[in-house]
């Protein structure tokens, strides 16, 4: 009796976290849908994360591998690289896209970046079909300066967004992850410096990577870079 007790205790509490969670993720997907209804997709309100130049939107979700997505009116969501990435990567080759008509699933790859011979996989934020993607950021990897807008990757068609949804963060949670994120990308620098300073002045008190920062680094930190940063 006592062992029947403690399995309906233990069914009982994850009953409860689920229904939590799903809660969660309605209200999120609430408000991110309330933001689509009052702003067009291309006309993000930014929100400062430094008294510098790197900025991320109002109404977009944020991944933990640096990935968003932003719901458009259509319901479909729009995906691509977040402004930390934007800001540190350097000059891209070939950013190589999925097919129209794939399945995506959540923290799986989705895309990946290509720079002489050094590669980052990027995972996707939410599970679903591909229904679009950027051809012209295929064309021209140079458009991923302006990563909310002209270099977006991908559009998918989710399968469960009130579940996708909570793991994500927006708005003061993703300016504070963000901020986080470029502390431990400091502490990542100094560890693979061997002596240079890699910029590393510029993230004093809070602020930015020297742009570009990653590029100066060889491929098999760039590997160490894709496991501490975005395979977590």
């Amino acid at each position: 009796m006592t062992a029947i007790l403690v399995i309906l205790t233990i069914i009982l509490f994850i009953a409860i976290d689920y229904l939590v969670y799903r809660k969660r993720g309605t209200a999120l997907l609430q408000v991110a849908r309330k933001t689509v209804e009052t702003e067009s997709p291309n006309n993000f309100i930014p929100i400062p994360i430094t008294d510098e130049d790197m900025l991320i939107p109002r109404g977009v979700f944020l991944h933990p591998n640096h990935t968003w997505a932003h719901i458009l009116q259509s319901g479909k969501v729009k995906v691509g690289v977040d402004s930390f990435i934007s800001k540190i990567v350097g000059t891209i080759d070939r950013v190589s896209l999925p097919a129209i008509g794939s399945e995506v699933k959540k923290g799986e790859p989705i895309f990946s970046f290509n720079s002489k011979g050094r590669v980052l996989n990027f995972a996707s934020p939410i599970n679903g079909n591909i229904v679009s993607i950027n051809d012209e950021l295929a064309k021209n990897p140079t458009l991923l300066t302006d990563p909310y807008k002209s270099g977006w990757s991908v559009v998918i068609e989710p399968k469960n967004l009130s579940l996708d949804i909570p793991k994500l963060k927006i708005s003061e949670d993703a300016k504070n992850f963000i901020k986080n994120e470029l502390k431990r990308f400091k502490e990542f620098l100094i560890g693979v410096a061997n002596g240079n300073t890699l910029g590393l002045q510029t993230l004093q008190d809070g602020g930015l990577p020297a742009a570009n920062v990653l590029s100066l680094l060889d491929s098999e930190k760039w590997k160490l870079f894709q496991k501490e940063f975005l395979n977590s």
